[in-house]
């Protein structure tokens, strides 16, 4: 296997992947654009907390583009280190950094936090946006509305009609949300789904929703965390991020 596994970053278990050749050798190398092609082949190796240490140390040492503060605070986010991801994404907007840019991060940010109130307020500035992202602003903020026991207000961007390119699994769960299928016919979508990215979304947008009806929700829960191949997607960590806790 040659990616991390989801138990040896975000649990206790040993690393089981090695130092590539690539990496080896830019270990030696302390200029800024071997750090940052080291940290990129760390990130290949789904070894995320590494990869933001690097990237960090980096940044401190000189005057860098903001964007790396983005990509610091995201890894870090990965890497559940919350504190050092909210320290960059709010390095990245002091350096003049896109409100609207760092607002969805930050959402996911405050909803794995439990935060949800505060995470809604973040999506909300990510609109306006093209359809593609906005099924996504609008998943996450009707989630986030869930859990806080809110209105789905963002629930009028949705159209029948939008353009969402390969967001075809938020826009299953959005659906869902807007009473245009059942849950019923959406879980049996689901079951046929054969992508893990779009499995772990439409999964655990489905998951929110039985939840907040009340409904048994751990067999689904364990199916998504099954997804291992693919822990790192937001859908999979705000998932292990549900069953494990803060």
């Amino acid at each position: 296997m040659d990616k991390a596994s989801v138990e040896s970053q975000l649990g206790t278990a040993a690393l089981n992947v090695t130092d590539t050749e690539e990496i080896m050798k830019l270990r030696d190398r302390c200029d800024l654009k071997s750090r940052t092609e080291l940290a990129n082949a760390l990130f290949a190796q789904f070894r995320y907390k590494e990869a933001a240490d690097i990237l960090s140390e980096a940044a401190s040492v000189g005057e860098v583009d903001k964007d790396l503060y983005l990509k610091i605070g995201g890894a870090y986010l990965t890497a559940r280190e919350f504190d050092k991801s909210m320290e960059a994404h709010k390095k990245y907007l002091e350096l003049g950094g896109s409100v609207k840019t760092a607002a969805y991060p930050m959402g996911i940010w405050y909803f794995m936090n439990k935060e949800y109130e505060t995470a809604a307020d973040s999506f909300a500035k990510c609109v306006p946006c093209d359809d593609e992202m906005m099924i996504c602003v609008v998943y996450w903020h009707c989630l986030s509305m869930l859990r806080a026991g809110g209105e789905l207000e963002f629930l009028k961007y949705y159209r029948p009609d939008m353009e969402v390119g390969h967001h075809t699994a938020y826009r299953l769960v959005v659906r869902v949300l807007a009473g245009e299928i059942t849950q019923d016919a959406a879980t049996e979508e689901l079951k046929a789904e054969k992508d893990v990215l779009n499995y772990c979304i439409a999964g655990y947008g489905l998951y929110c929703i039985k939840k907040a009806e009340g409904e048994p929700v751990e067999e689904l829960l364990d199916s998504i965390l099954d997804k291992k191949d693919l822990w790192p997607c937001i859908a999979y960590l705000t998932a292990w991020n549900d069953r494990n806790g803060l």
